[in-house]
């Protein structure tokens, strides 16, 4: 049983930080982008993970989806930073400081409200819940959503600064023919290479419903390329 929640949550983590950089490389096509808004993700579930180890609360079936949950809400926070920066960097008059300063007073302060009211919904769990079940999911989902909007309004807009990505300070748009060739190989590769993971670790539900579930993924993700892509042409 240890060893099966072990594996499960390598492959959770595999597959739902690739499907952030997945989506995120095909709404912005660029590797820096999707990097950018998957790096603070990524930081703020290795301190819950910290935690976990420092408070002894061991991984489990009730705390096996908290990542997923936490990355699921957590990425609306980044890309709002991100891609408020991109349109004030503009409106600015490409003034990189000025953009950073604007998107951290506006869409901050937003991004700051949301996580206080989320935080605030469920800390509570803690203190008066008879339930150790809620009380670590408390726990757990408040420091996964107060950490994420921290490194949303703090480290990404340092890395903006840093990085000055290209994707945010190019005005010309790519080609449409270019993009979903782009967004079909990313499908396929990250697919690919999650497919050959389970391979590798040998797990028996590398069946062939695995490689039917495998290829809907494919599609779907492609449908959303193509979505992403008619709405910005």
């Amino acid at each position: 049983t240890n060893q099966e929640i072990a594996w499960s949550s390598h492959w959770n983590d595999i597959m739902v930080f690739g499907m952030v950089f997945f989506c995120v490389f095909v709404s912005y096509f660029s590797l820096v982008a999707s990097l950018l808004i998957v790096t603070p993700l990524f930081l703020a579930n290795l301190v819950c993970l910290s935690y976990m180890v420092f408070s002894d609360i061991g991984m489990n079936i009730n705390t096996l989806p908290v990542a997923s949950i936490g990355v699921g809400v957590g990425v609306d926070y980044a890309v709002y930073i991100v891609d408020r920066m991109k349109n004030e960097y503009f409106a600015a008059g490409k003034n990189m400081d000025l953009a950073i300063t604007k998107a951290i007073t506006t869409t901050g302060m937003a991004v700051t409200f949301t996580a206080t009211c989320l935080v605030g919904g469920i800390i509570f769990w803690y203190p008066l819940s008879p339930i150790r079940f809620q009380c670590e999911m408390a726990i757990l989902l408040a420091l996964l959503m107060a950490m994420n909007a921290f490194m949303a309004v703090t480290l990404v807009p340092a890395l903006f600064s840093i990085i000055k990505p290209k994707f945010a300070l190019a005005m010309q748009s790519i080609p449409r023919g270019r993009r979903m060739i782009g967004s079909g190989a990313a499908a396929l590769f990250f697919m690919g290479a999650v497919t050959l993971y389970g391979l590798w670790t040998g797990h028996r539900n590398i069946d062939a419903d695995f490689f039917r579930l495998v290829t809907g993924l494919i599609v779907v993700l492609l449908i959303f390329g193509m979505g992403v892509q008619n709405v910005e042409a």
